[in-house]
């Protein structure tokens, strides 16, 4: 009873390791029942949300061991969940004892960080890029790129001490906000709205958008309430931070967008993307593949967009169609999770932007404005829904 009681410990510490660094609920309750049956017990029953894990197993000789993990965050490390799903499919493959498959999870965890430089350039590129896409100019470029470093970097070391998104949010939007209307007063070339937008998609989690919606596809219901409630008081936060810095600086409105052309839209938001992709830290050999996915995200939905004029929601549409049968198709190959592209390969259509101009409109009691971005985020998120489920989303039964 001993070793099988530490073999299902081994079991949901890799459960948790998947939902801390990226995998979906219904993707990881899925792999802890195939592990589960691999070891030969008898019954399993998993419940799974983001923040908890509940296992109960029967022994072949009648006895019930149940176990519970309490998953105390959760974020986004592809090269983790890479190096822990390798451990998953060891341990499917070949039943080790629970001293090996806890070795095995223990090396998994030990690899070279990400060189802060390569944290600060990949923020760089991604808010300059998201910057310009939303109708930014060079200057722009530079003040974005350099808010985000300050993001991302500054991020890696707060983040350790706030573990609480609103505030972590909060306080990152004060304190960029406050810097870009620090400069819009004292720069004419200046675009406060552009930078400010671009910013913000470096705070807006699109991981628990993307995460949350394929939830409620599967059924998973609390699950799913749960990612997206993140995904608002993440929302929040950012609108509340810029909010009281232009109450502090009795500063208007800056959340009104222009756009660019075909091209530089395209070539904006792909690099952007890409940034985000190092940034998200997807294993070296996984990073053109995931590229290729974001390119084609944004390619496919700007050419049916600005160039054959289709609306908004198919043209989401048809974008998550072809991110998913993407993500799966390569991941079968790298034999990897498929979160990894599909979550970087979505972002360019991520309605991030709109999620933060609703929660702003909300702290501004705008009501005009709730109404329109309440109905362009509902369209976003429901292509996207509709993209996963007739494009990769398969019946996932449950068994109890």
């Amino acid at each position: 009873m001993k070793d099988e009681a530490k073999l299902l410990g081994c079991i949901l510490e890799l459960g948790s390791l998947m939902l801390q660094n990226g995998s979906e609920t219904a993707k990881t309750e899925e792999r802890l029942y195939k592990l589960c049956d691999a070891y030969g017990f008898v019954h399993t029953d998993c419940f799974i949300i983001p923040t908890n894990i509940q296992l109960s197993v029967e022994t072949t000789d009648g006895r019930i061991i149940t176990q519970v993990c309490h998953v105390r965050k959760t974020g986004v490390n592809f090269m983790l969940l890479d190096r822990v799903h390798k451990v998953y499919h060891y341990a499917l493959e070949n039943t080790p004892s629970a001293a090996i498959f806890h070795d095995r999870l223990n090396r998994a965890k030990v690899y070279p960080a990400q060189p802060l430089y390569v944290t600060a350039l990949a923020s760089f590129v991604s808010g300059g890029s998201f910057t310009v896409l939303f109708g930014g100019n060079v200057w722009d470029f530079f003040v974005g790129g350099f808010l985000a470093m300050f993001i991302g970097v500054g991020g890696t070391f707060y983040g350790k001490i706030e573990k609480n998104l609103f505030m972590y949010n909060m306080v990152f939007a004060f304190l960029c906000e406050t810097a870009i209307l620090f400069l819009a007063r004292n720069f004419s070339c200046f675009t406060p709205s552009s930078v400010t937008t671009g910013v913000v998609m470096m705070l807006i989690s699109a991981l628990a958008t993307t995460n949350g919606v394929r939830d409620l596809l599967h059924r998973d219901y609390i699950s799913g309430v749960e990612n997206i409630i993140i995904s608002v008081l993440g929302a929040g936060g950012i609108a509340t931070g810029i909010t009281f810095s232009m109450l502090a600086f009795h500063s208007g409105s800056s959340i009104t967008i222009s756009e660019h052309g075909f091209f530089i839209s395209l070539l904006s938001c792909s690099i952007g993307a890409i940034g985000f992709v190092i940034w998200f830290e997807v294993p070296k050999d996984k990073i053109t593949a995931a590229c290729i996915n974001v390119i084609g995200c944004w390619s496919i939905y700007a050419i049916l967009f600005y160039l054959l004029g289709v609306s908004d929601f198919f043209s989401t549409l048809i974008s998550a169609v072809f991110v998913a049968v993407y993500a799966r198709v390569v991941a079968n190959h790298y034999h990897c999770p498929s979160t990894i592209f599909l979550t970087t390969g979505i972002l360019p259509v991520i309605p991030g932007a709109t999620l933060y101009q609703l929660l702003f409109a909300v702290t501004t009691n705008d009501p005009v404005l709730i109404r329109e971005k309440g109905h362009s985020l509902a369209y976003a998120c429901i292509a996207i829904a509709l993209g996963f489920l007739t494009s990769y989303l398969k019946p996932y039964i449950r068994r109890g």
